[in-house]
């Protein structure tokens, strides 16, 4: 009872030790979920979606119901029910629910893009900690050779075997090393800072967990991204206001339509006595045409026409610049690739130098300065190869931001 009691002790104790990591996916749902952005598209989105509703009830007919009662100088009970509508050619109630789907789908589109935008962000924040938190580390490797470096020289320097040169030269090195980390820290501070106001969360102090990245070929295929996609519908909505404001320029055509039924009686009425009220209705088509203002609509049409023109090669342009963007991504891509492997060539080959230094110094061929200096090569093509690897994944994920594809496979 005891073994299996401690047992599960130490699993709550263990899960407790994983929970307290910050995890890449976490970081980026809270962010989705709670940043200041995407509560205010989320909101806007409601807003929208609520109006277009709203448009959709426009569809029914006007319906009221009236009753009222005169006293004292007679008593009379006076109520009625009405339903009426009228419907134009150029019917603003038509034109309006079908911008307002437009408006929903942009929304809705605008909404995709806002969210893979602050995911983008996130993703960009989080790389640089982890690439700052990794060179920290080498850094303080680094320093560490070079005190021993020094020590090293200092110990010729009283055999007579270096010289006072050699000395500032180290010292100089040696600071170089703690200007080098202090700047690091300073960056990861702010780095953490930006990147938690930004998912309006409060920093624990937890550290990041590592995210297993995977290098994958890129292509130029393209369609449209989410922003080409908003501002095409854009345009669909504005020929569509187009084509209203052209109908605005014949004469225009309604149909009306009103059915009342009414009692007046000085004894109060059954309310669901049908035999009580009287029916009415009427039907009528009537034809209007602005006589003294054609000038103007006429003038309206025009200008929204020729603005059309203008939001056509505006989205042109947008897309022959995604396009360009897109395809100098994938060149930066490609060129960051060749040197991450060159990057790893060298890395492999400091390592093997090292491995060879070492063997040497354990024969007593080289001195210990020798193989500290092995060892700082190594870690210097080690913060090269870290930063190139990072580099080439945020251009990854840029190439996959631009075509609106998922980033990392999730968002």
């Amino acid at each position: 009872m005891k073994k299996s009691l401690l047992i599960c002790i130490l699993l709550m104790s263990l899960s407790l030790c994983f929970a307290n990591v910050y995890k890449l996916t976490d970081l980026v749902n809270h962010a989705i979920q709670n940043s200041s952005t995407m509560r205010k598209s989320n909101t806007n989105l409601e807003n929208v979606k609520d109006s277009h509703s709203q448009y959709l009830f426009d569809i029914l007919p006007n319906a009221t119901y009236n009753a009222s009662y005169n006293h004292p100088s007679s008593i009379d009970y006076y109520s009625s029910f009405n339903i009426g509508k009228s419907i134009s050619l150029n019917e603003p109630v038509y034109f309006n629910i079908r911008r307002s789907s437009l408006d929903k789908k942009i929304a809705e589109l605008n909404h995709q893009n806002q969210m893979k935008k602050v995911a983008y962000d996130v993703l960009n924040a989080y790389i640089d900690i982890i690439q700052t938190q990794k060179n920290i580390e080498i850094s303080q490797k680094n320093i560490d050779l070079q005190r021993r470096i020094y020590n090293q020289v200092m110990i010729q320097f009283q055999n007579d075997r270096k010289t006072i040169y050699d000395i500032q030269q180290s010292q100089v090195d040696t600071l170089d090393s703690y200007i080098a980390l202090k700047d690091l820290k300073n960056s990861y501070r702010k780095q953490r800072e930006n990147l938690f106001f930004m998912i309006n969360m409060e920093d624990e102090g937890f550290p990041l967990d590592s995210y297993e990245f995977e290098i994958i070929e890129q292509n130029a295929e393209f369609e449209d991204n989410l922003s080409i996609q908003a501002n095409q519908l854009s345009l669909k909505r504005s020929k569509l206001s187009l084509t209203q404001q052209y109908l605005d320029l014949f004469p225009n055509l309604s149909l009306n339509y009103n059915w009342q039924t009414s009692t007046n009686d000085n004894s109060m009425p059954e309310l669901f006595d049908v035999d009580n009220y009287k029916d009415s209705y009427t039907f009528s088509v009537n034809l209007s045409y602005p006589l003294f203002n054609f000038s103007d609509t006429g003038f309206s049409y025009r200008i929204a026409k020729r603005n059309i023109t203008t939001d056509k090669i505006d989205l042109e342009d947008t897309i022959n610049e995604t396009k360009k963007n897109l395809n100098q991504t994938i060149l930066d891509w490609e060129m960051i690739y060749q040197t991450y492997s060159l990057y790893e060539q060298k890395h492999q080959l400091t390592q093997a130098n090292l491995d060879i230094a070492e063997e040497r110094f354990a024969l007593g061929l080289i001195s210990s300065l020798d193989l500290d200096k092995a060892r700082i090569q190594y870690l210097e093509s080690e913060v090269q190869l870290v930063n190139r690897y990072y580099t080439l994944i945020k251009k990854q994920e840029e190439i996959n931001y631009l075509k609106s594809n998922k980033l990392l496979g999730l968002w």
